[in-house]
Formats: C-alpha cells, sequence, structure tokens
C-alpha cells in the first residue's frame, strides 16, 4: 500500500493513503502525498461522524475508515489507496469504491476470526473482489486457488503475480534491496526499495504489477522515472525499521509464526553481525509458541 500510493504521488496525483494499526500516533494512519492527517482534523472529523457512529454502535476502525473518507473527500484527492483491516469480506474498506483488487501473500492470522487454515483465510481475503473487477493475486498455492475461484465466480479477471511476471533480485543489504522484474513486454532493471528484506522485493512485484495493470485500465499513464521513484522513496513505520545505526537495532512487527520465519530469513541476508539479541512482546491472541519456534529454529 506504502509504495503504490508514493508511486501515484510521484506521478502527480493526489493521493490518499490508509492503513492500520498505527503505532505511535492515530496520523498514522490517515495521509495525503505523505503528510499525515492534522490532530485536530481528526477531532473535528470524529465529531462530524460522532451521531451516525452512534446510532449503528460502530467499531473503533469503523469510524476511523469513516473518518479516513471523509478526510479524503474534503481534501479532494484522486486515488486511494486502503489497506484492509481485518480479513476483507466483512471490511469497512470495502465501502470505497475500487478500481482494482490487491491481495498480498495470504498467511494464518486472526484465526479465532478468519480461519484455521490457509483456504479459509484466503475465502475471507477474497471478499475484497468486486463483481466484473480486477484482481491482482500476490499469493500462491492453495491461497491463490481459493481466490481464483471467487474471481471466477464473480467475473473479475484476475492477475496471479507469480503466474505471470519474473523478478531477479540483484542485491539485498541493510540500504535496501535492488531487483529486476519483467511482467508481459514490459522490463524494468535495477529497481530499487529502501524497505528492507527479500519480502518486500515481493510486494515490490506486486506493487509494480497493480500500477502497471492501472496504466492498462488507464487510470493513469505509468511513468518508470516516477515508478523508480516512487518505489525508492517508499517507507512503512515498523517494517525491519532500521532505529539506531550504533548498535544497529532494528523494530519490526511480525505477528505470526509466517512473519517471524520470516523475519529470522531476513535478518542475516540483510545485515551483518557477529551478536544477535531478540526482544520480543506479544498480545495474548497470538499464536506464541508458533512465533518462537521460528526464533529457536
Amino acid at each position: 500500500a506504502c509504495m503504490l500510493a508514493s508511486v501515484l504521488s510521484e506521478h502527480d496525483l493526489r493521493t490518499g493513503l490508509y492503513t492500520s494499526p498505527h503505532v505511535i500516533d492515530f496520523t498514522e494512519r490517515i495521509a495525503v502525498d505523505g503528510v499525515r492527517i492534522p490532530p485536530e482534523r481528526v477531532v473535528r472529523l470524529v465529531e462530524k461522524v460522532r451521531p451516525a457512529a452512534e446510532e449503528v454502535a460502530a467499531t473503533f476502525f469503523e469510524i476511523a475508515t469513516a473518518v479516513a473518507a471523509a478526510y479524503f473527500a474534503e481534501e479532494a484527492v484522486e486515488a486511494v489507496v486502503a489497506e484492509v483491516g481485518l480479513g476483507g469480506r466483512l471490511d469497512a474498506t470495502n465501502a470505497f469504491d475500487s478500481v482494482i483488487s490487491v491481495i498480498t501473500g495470504v498467511a494464518v492470522d486472526h484465526s479465532e476470526i478468519l480461519g484455521s487454515d490457509i483456504a479459509a483465510i484466503a475465502s475471507e481475503k477474497a471478499g475484497i473482489v468486486r463483481d466484473g473487477s480486477l484482481v491482482v493475486c500476490g499469493a500462491t498455492g492453495d491461497a491463490l486457488s481459493v481466490i481464483r475461484g471467487v474471481a471466477a465466480a464473480r467475473r473479475a479477471d484476475l492477475v496471479s503475480v507469480s503466474d505471470e511476471s519474473s523478478i531477479e533480485i540483484v542485491s539485498i543489504s541493510s540500504n535496501g534491496s535492488t531487483f529486476d522484474l519483467t511482467y508481459g513486454p514490459v522490463r524494468y532493471e535495477n529497481l530499487t526499495t529502501a524497505m528492507l528484506g527479500r519480502h518486500q522485493v515481493s510486494n515490490a512485484r506486486t506493487a509494480v504489477v497493480a500500477l502497471e495493470e492501472l496504466d492498462g485500465l488507464g487510470f493513469f499513464s505509468l511513468s518508470e522515472d516516477c515508478l523508480r521513484r516512487g518505489l525508492a522513496d517508499a517507507c512503512c513505520t515498523g517494517r525491519m525499521q532500521v532505529i539506531e545505526r550504533r548498535p544497529t537495532v532494528v523494530a519490526d512487527v511480525a505477528h505470526n509464526p509466517d512473519g517471524a520465519e520470516v523475519l529470522v530469513s531476513t535478518l542475516p541476508e540483510t545485515f551483518d553481525y557477529d551478536r544477535l539479541i531478540v526482544v520480543i512482546g506479544v498480545m495474548g491472541d497470538k499464536d506464541l509458541n508458533g512465533i518462537m519456534a521460528a526464533f529457536h529454529d
């Protein structure tokens, strides 16, 4: 989502970005062209939506989504990148009109709500697919099969990132990653992202395919220079974030076994170190044993 919004902003499209959760401050959730919503606007817009929210007993996330929508309307944005909150099928972000739906990899998380296996969770994630729409899917295996089935049932066109694009990683370091990407007749060489880790190269791959498809839909004309700048500048608080260099201190929000495994494999590939100290805090609803197993191995 951060990559998509960054690239769209580089094209001089006034772009709103809605993400969750926030790490430090609520205003992280809502931004226009990389500038967070001012706190006083949050207060005013919460008061604006309060009567309707109280009438329907809206949840925190539903109120936050309404505030984001109201802010983007007032700011006359031309594009909105809205990250789905939890799941997809019943998510408040479905209230936004959608030009394209993007589904990244699918892992077991929030299993008490979404289901205990990949197929069940993928079915929930596929709830963002609209009838007759376009969906770009970065998932593979059983998750891709489920999402492909939902797309077919809704007569939506599906682009499988893994099947229809290819990527070669040039370098991975603590300063970012460089990679080549081919999608159909288009080839980009030496694209860079400052977001750390091999998994962020995969996310960038999905973002580029989605941007190419938006270009194909006539939503905008994709510029290679803007694409390069947007990917290079994109950042996301708490994702393999280096918060100190001497000594190197990295913060990451991995909170399920899949995320922990990615983190464990990414650290030695991205950083040079002789000694690693891990400090971890986990909410009670998370799979602590599964997370710790990744670090134990």
